[in-house]
């Protein structure tokens, strides 16, 4: 029977000048325990548990200060013919050894501009490395900092792992591709079959995550799956992501895969639990620890901040580019911003929740409308009876579970609204192909969001500028008045009474709101041109 690693070091420990209390930490970091785990069992701190073993390992001539020690120490005790050997032999041996990380496309991490998730860290570094869960997926919306806590994550327990790989999927590689790409990295003993066979590769995969300790991490994972279909679904030629998913989850092994997405996959749905070797947690927004990215760009009018943060629910991608308009165009004032307006969706956010919102199925953006266009929360009754045609309450239940595995959802009190940066966007979108419907249809058989929709004329608090009033018809006029389709508001009444007789004398299952709206309209624009 060949020597053990442990049986390798033992032999090697003496000549490299190891105290027994060296060998005793170096042999439980051998056998997978953690620095944690060290420390608790010695009786000593994990600072003290780190720096022995950093001193320990110096003596092996692995002098970096890097991560990946543990590993070089395992490959140099693998390499049979460098034992017994010189420390200046060793760090030779040590400089031909392959690398047994590779970050890929993973952004840099800046400790100084990482504010907050101090819990959400340790929660899933205790999910990780003491619960040695095997799937974990952190979720949450365009924003708000699942890559940057992945990258955090990542880097702090690196060393708990023979090999780190990240990938991202921002450019939806196939998944045959994906595990090519892994294996070409991480041993393994290649099948006949594994060069063309998926199912091939992904046995020679799960038997590398079995035999070595190893971190994946999948950043965007929501790149692969189906846009216009309920969340967590994947495209078509997508689909053996799942089989991924579901054998690492399902089948036992002494590695993890981390994701990233703005949606739940259906695998994670179905396998987590709170004993499940998967998990899934989902980020809210920064909360206080948000204050940081104010000062750190200079704004004044603290006791503003708050609200600001609020309007744009901790989001820090938002804020940092919001704070970075008031500092550039405002002097830093952020009472003079708050004064322009409740929310300003700017472009770069724009095109964030553009892409998630096009990613909804036709059921989840009639649901996301209503919402956009209530001041207040709804409950699922009041939801349901704003359809004109009923909604089965399972079509409506899914469709919200789908919102809020999205991570689109709030839900205050057992209700659901949407927070106020996604709630302006939408209400935006809606707005826009209201007036396209008004500018390009001839009859009721081209209306869509005319009938589906109810444009109410009575005004509704903040929507605009601080203590004024607006309604949404108000906001349909001054847009068509905008976009200049029409020369004049006369114009404008008169393809209003064309399509509003159009819909006249018809049933409501036909025409649902579309009369009402027409007249709503004609109403807003008799009284702006009174």
């Amino acid at each position: 029977m060949p020597p053990t690693l442990q049986d390798l070091l033992k032999q090697e420990a003496p000549a490299r000048g190891v105290s027994d209390d060296e060998l005793k930490t170096l042999l439980m970091a051998l056998d997978g325990k953690s620095a944690d785990e060290i420390a608790e069992l010695e009786g000593l701190s994990s600072v003290a548990i780190r720096k022995r073993l950093g001193k320990t390992f110096t003596k092996f001539g692995i002098t970096d200060k890097g991560p990946g020690k543990l590993q070089k120490l395992q490959l140099l005790l693998q390499n049979s013919n460098n034992l017994l050997t010189p420390v200046s032999t060793a760090k030779s041996v040590l400089d031909n050894i392959s690398p047994q990380q590779d970050w890929g496309e993973a952004p840099d991490f800046e400790p100084e501009s990482f504010y907050g998730r101090t819990e959400e860290q340790e929660k899933l570094k205790h999910w990780i490395l003491k619960e040695q869960c095997r799937l974990v997926a952190v979720l949450g919306m365009a924003g708000i900092g699942k890559t940057t806590l992945a990258v955090k994550l990542a880097r702090e327990i690196e060393d708990e792992f023979e090999y780190v790989i990240w990938r991202s999927l921002r450019n939806a590689p196939l998944p045959d591709d994906l595990l090519k790409d892994l294996l070409e990295f991480l041993p393994h003993q290649q099948n006949q079959e594994s060069a063309t066979d998926f199912n091939s590769n992904l046995s020679d995969l799960m038997d590398c995550l079995k035999a070595h300790r190893c971190l994946l991490i999948l950043d965007n994972m929501e790149t692969i799956l189906k846009s216009g279909d309920f969340a967590g679904h994947y495209e078509e030629k997508y689909k053996n992501y799942g089989v991924l998913l579901k054998r690492i989850g399902d089948e036992p092994h002494k590695s993890c895969l981390l994701l990233t997405s703005r949606e739940k996959p259906r695998e994670i749905v179905l396998l987590e639990g709170e004993t499940s070797p998967v998990r899934s947690l989902s980020l809210e927004g920064l909360g206080a620890a948000a204050k940081n990215i104010l000062q750190a760009k200079g704004l004044s009018d603290e006791n503003k901040w708050e609200r600001l943060i609020k309007l744009y629910q901790g989001n820090p991608f938002a804020l940092n580019l919001i704070a970075k308009i008031i500092q550039e165009l405002l002097g830093g004032k952020v009472a003079d911003f708050l004064d322009l307006s409740l929310t300003v969706v700017l472009k770069d956010i724009s095109v964030l929740l553009e892409d998630q919102f096009n990613r909804l199925n036709p059921l989840e953006k009639q649901i996301v409308y209503w919402l956009a266009l209530e001041p207040v929360s709804l409950s699922i009754a009041q939801l349901q009876n704003k359809f004109i045609l009923s909604i089965p309450p399972s079509d409506l239940l899914n469709a919200l579970k789908s919102l809020n595995d999205r991570s689109l959802l709030e839900k205050p009190a057992g209700t659901f609204t949407l927070q106020p940066t996604v709630k302006e966007f939408v209400r935006n979108q809606f707005i826009d192909e209201v007036c396209q419907e008004i500018k390009t249809a001839s009859s009721q058989n081209e209306l869509n969001l005319l009938k589906s929709h109810l444009l109410n004329n009575s005004p509704t608090q903040g929507d605009t500028k601080e203590g004024k009033t607006s309604s949404i018809c108000s906001l349909v006029k001054e847009k068509l008045y905008m976009r200049r389709d029409f020369k004049t508001g006369s114009e404008i009444v008169e393809q209003l009474k064309k399509l509003l007789a159009s819909v006249q004398g018809k049933s409501k299952f036909e025409v649902g709101y579309a009369e009402e709206n027409m007249q709503n309209l004609l109403e807003e624009l008799e009284i702006g041109n009174g």
